[in-house]
């Protein structure tokens, strides 16, 4: 049985339950995270773990970057302007929004394997990337 993100049911209360561990914020993340019908839900909610430092860094705190994305030179975006070398947001709401933005432009449809080869490739400035979200996924039970 598939649910209306097109996840096997058991994979979204999977997804559901370990969100229920973390404190509100972290929830409602991943609740936006699957309005926005993003692909790859699970990889995208670990990557905002590694990225904030469980949604407590200053860059997350005060710009509202809860994915480490930075100002982008080609696309369309929400940042309204930079802290730390990074985009800054007026909302996290905004910065998933981004995100959205960012993988409907460059990486729709990749498979999974694809797609974490997409993000040590281009996104992620240090090694290990990958193995660290699956980590965070396997871990946390995303």
């Amino acid at each position: 049985m598939v649910n209306m993100n097109g996840l096997p049911n058991q994979t979204w209360r999977n997804f559901v339950k370990s969100l229920e561990e973390f404190d509100q914020p972290v929830k409602s993340a991943g609740d936006y995270i699957f309005k926005l019908r993003l692909d790859h839900p699970d990889i995208v909610m670990a990557q905002c773990i590694e990225e904030s430092g469980t949604f407590t860094s200053k860059l997350f705190r005060e710009g509202h970057n809860c994915l480490g994305m930075k100002v982008p030179s080609t696309r369309p975006t929400l940042a309204v302007g930079t802290m730390m070398g990074h985009a800054r947001f007026n909302s996290w709401h905004d910065c998933i929004t981004d995100y959205a933005i960012w993988q409907s432009t460059f990486c729709r449809r990749f498979t999974r394997d694809e797609y974490f080869a997409y993000l040590d490739r281009l996104y992620a400035e240090k090694k290990g990337y990958s193995d660290r979200l699956k980590n965070i996924i396997k871990s946390r039970g995303l």
